[in-house]
């Protein structure tokens, strides 16, 4: 049995976007591509996508920190070890 991906225009422009919102490209610059007149219209089209890329980032935001904490914690730790 074969199985066949339908893609319509639609669906295309969407992966489209969810690929260039993936790579960091500016929701201005994704806009203009898109044709649309106004900013408001893309992020209303694409707020699901927005917020999830949103979550993602203060994620690892906070992976960062935590990073730069345990970090900075050790090396705390070894100069007070080495007094």
């Amino acid at each position: 049995m074969t199985a066949y991906l339908l893609l319509t225009a639609y669906s295309l422009r969407h992966v489209h976007v969810a690929y260039l919102l993936s790579q960091g490209v500016d929701i201005y610059a994704i806009s203009q591509r898109l044709g649309h007149k106004d900013i408001s219209t893309t992020t209303k089209d694409y707020a699901p996508l927005i917020k999830e890329m949103k979550a993602k980032l203060e994620s690892h935001v906070e992976d960062l920190l935590d990073g730069l904490n345990s970090d900075s914690d050790a090396q705390i730790m070894h100069k007070s070890n080495q007094k």
